[in-house]
């Protein structure tokens, strides 16, 4: 948010939230779209690969840390990519508030 602010971006940005349910799903998603994926994401969820519970977790546990720093950081709001996933997305909600 201050990045955009500082280039003079005065328009309103949702920021974008996915919460990762399946490593492989995320890279193919990323490959498909051309979105790069940060380290960190690796980092965390490359070791949980196949193990759905685990990642599901994960998952939430980081979308949930997003949300708080983007609201935080000045977000007027967040859009949810729920994929038709509307459990994962539902919990992320009730954490967050």
């Amino acid at each position: 948010m201050e990045r955009t602010k500082k280039i003079g971006v005065n328009a309103r940005i949702l920021p974008g939230i996915i919460t990762i349910t399946n490593y492989q799903t995320l890279l193919r998603f990323c490959k498909t779209c051309g979105a790069t994926i940060p380290p960190r994401v690796h980092d965390i969820f490359k070791p949980l690969d196949g193990n759905a519970e685990a990642t599901y977790k994960a998952g939430v546990d980081f979308a949930v840390e997003q949300c708080k720093e983007l609201l935080k950081g000045g977000a007027p709001g967040l859009h949810f990519y729920a994929l038709n996933k509307v459990e994962p997305t539902k919990e992320v909600l009730n954490k967050v508030r």
